[in-house]
């Protein structure tokens, strides 16, 4: 499957491309004119790229329409930015607040470490680093696939048979969202299988059978199509991208909660981002999201894992802003 960029190339933001010329057009001259390059919040560059925040601060920002999602713009010093919108939670009637003051004035804690945290997550994936996301973090690929095999079967009263193999097959497509590939093969394949025996405790022989002539997915409307042709239930005869998303979108809450669940049907660092709200921030705790993680923590024993390296990965590339 194509991996993307950014938000904006997924499905669900097809309707947002125009808004998408039109902020990159905004940025580029926020970023000549103004002080948004150094307006860093704490997050280390990387490779290149840095992330940086509209945050309401300076006066050449007010051009800027609001947006949900990251978005990456390359500037006129060539360099390029990964920019996020935090200006939903500036609180401060400060005149001239520092970073510092902003955060401290936030009164949405949660909310705004999920959009800081996205960020850096975002910044891993576009500079290389999707292969470590996926196998250091692969408890959210674990949660990924129960996700869609419990909301389905809530919708479509699917057997526990079916519901283990659309586990196995929310697995795999997982792992399709990290290559270019549209079929997983080789060391990627098995890589697959055991990550989804290790989540859905399956015989080897009957993932690696229901992984035989695998469909091509390059879209997530291949995936729809592949859990038909796989599962073979009449039930499923019209399952579509659109169901899938009518079947997810209330597993998530908080502002622009559906705009986010459907980017993380298709881009890793938003599912991610959200996996590590859910055990993180209490404000979280009764999504159905957490109580999937409730039910997959208990069967592993990947939880701390799984936050000892988004530390590593990720929390360690932010510092206390000043």
């Amino acid at each position: 499957m194509t991996m993307f960029n950014n938000s904006y190339e997924t499905g669900a933001c097809l309707l947002e491309v125009a808004l998408a010329k039109r902020l990159e057009v905004a940025l580029k001259k926020a970023l000549i004119s103004g002080d948004l390059k150094s307006m860093k919040f704490g997050v280390t560059p990387k490779d290149g790229v840095s992330a940086v925040f509209v945050s309401g601060l300076a006066d050449e920002e007010a051009s800027i329409e609001k947006f949900i999602h990251p978005i990456v713009v390359t500037g006129a010093d060539h360099q390029k930015y990964l920019v996020s919108d935090i200006r939903p939670f500036k609180a401060t009637s400060t005149l001239y607040p520092s970073e510092a003051d902003f955060e401290k004035a936030v009164k949405n804690k949660s909310e705004y470490a999920l959009v800081k945290n996205r960020a850096v997550l975002e910044l891993r994936w576009i500079t290389g680093d999707a292969t470590r996301l996926l196998s250091r973090l692969n408890f959210a690929g674990s949660v990924f696939g129960t996700w869609i095999a419990q909301s389905l079967t809530r919708v479509y009263a699917l057997d526990m048979a079916d519901q283990t193999r659309l586990t196995a097959l929310g697995i795999y497509y997982y792992h399709t969202l990290f290559t270019n590939a549209s079929v997983l093969e080789g060391h990627a394949l098995d890589a697959a299988v055991i990550h989804t025996i290790n989540t859905t405790k399956m015989p080897a022989k009957d993932v690696y059978t229901l992984f035989e002539d695998m469909p091509e997915v390059k879209n997530i409307n291949d995936f729809c199509e592949m859990v038909k042709a796989k599962l073979q239930n009449l039930r499923l005869v019209d399952f579509n991208l659109l169901l899938l998303v009518e079947s997810v979108k209330f597993t998530w809450y908080g502002t622009n909660a559906k705009e986010l669940i459907k980017v993380a049907l298709e881009y890793p660092p938003a599912w991610i981002a959200i996996v590590h709200a859910a055990l993180t921030e209490r404000t979280y705790h009764s999504s159905q999201v957490y109580k999937l993680i409730e039910v997959q923590a208990k069967r592993s024993r990947n939880v701390d894992e799984f936050l000892g390296n988004y530390r590593d990965l990720i929390l360690d590339l932010i510092v206390d802003v000043e």
